[in-house]
């Protein structure tokens, strides 16, 4: 039986000295159960097992040796070290100098959860917060968190181009919602959408929630059909 993963708690906010305490925090990180887009129907689908989180990270510091060396034992992540690494992908370089494309990702989400405190970028909820949240008995999940541009590939002048500053760790909630919208137009959307949701729960608190004309006919016994036209 698999032990319970080690969840995130707030002391992550403050980001990890060095990328080996990052990829540490991150590996960990993914063996925590995240909320998907669809589950399994048995209900247990679980996060990454220790022993793939392990690999993973064995993986993961020996490109880090191969592209920075020793230092990285020490050196604080930047998104300098992220240039570095993506510019070492392609295959023309010796294999003893590359880092895989397949580990490109995870370092950016790895970088980014780190500086970023393991927080949505936009809505700020918390890996942690979430992973305390009761929810109808369910088992707990934390935030599932993708690589986001602030300014998307279409509106840039050169897509191609890798900019790590354009990179921020957000929730899947507010990048599937978020689509191709600017920062600031994706950001009065999050208010306006709260403050909907604000407003519906209010009045189902208070009893004066009232349904429009076409729930009613809904919900009635007849469900608003039509009467059957008689026969001559």
């Amino acid at each position: 039986m698999r032990s319970r993963p080690v969840a995130p708690g707030p002391t992550w906010a403050v980001p990890a000295p060095s990328w080996a305490d990052a990829l540490d925090r991150y590996t960990k990180f993914l063996q925590v159960p995240s909320w998907r887009a669809s589950v399994r129907r048995t209900g247990q689908e679980m996060g990454l097992s220790p022993t793939d989180a392990k690999r993973l990270r064995d993986q993961m510091l020996a490109a880090l040796g191969r592209v920075l060396g020793d230092r990285f034992q020490t050196t604080k992540p930047s998104s300098g070290h992220l240039v570095e690494l993506w510019a070492r992908r392609a295959r023309s370089i010796p294999r003893s100098e590359r880092c895989p494309s397949r580990l490109q990702v995870h370092f950016q989400r790895a970088f980014l959860l780190n500086a970023g405190g393991y927080t949505c970028a936009y809505c700020g909820r918390t890996a942690w917060g979430v992973y305390e949240e009761k929810c109808h008995g369910e088992l707990p999940r934390t935030l599932r968190f993708e690589v986001d541009h602030r300014t998307t590939r279409g509106r840039l002048e050169d897509p191609s181009r890798f900019d790590p500053k354009n990179l921020v760790a957000a929730c899947r909630s507010c990048n599937v919602v978020k689509g191709e919208m600017s920062p600031k137009r994706f950001l009065a959307e999050l208010e306006s959408l709260g403050n909907a949701v604000g407003q519906r729960r209010n009045q189902r608190r208070s009893n004066t929630y009232q349904p429009t004309p076409g729930q009613v006919r809904r919900s009635s016994p007849s469900g608003g059909a039509r009467k059957p036209k008689r026969r001559r």
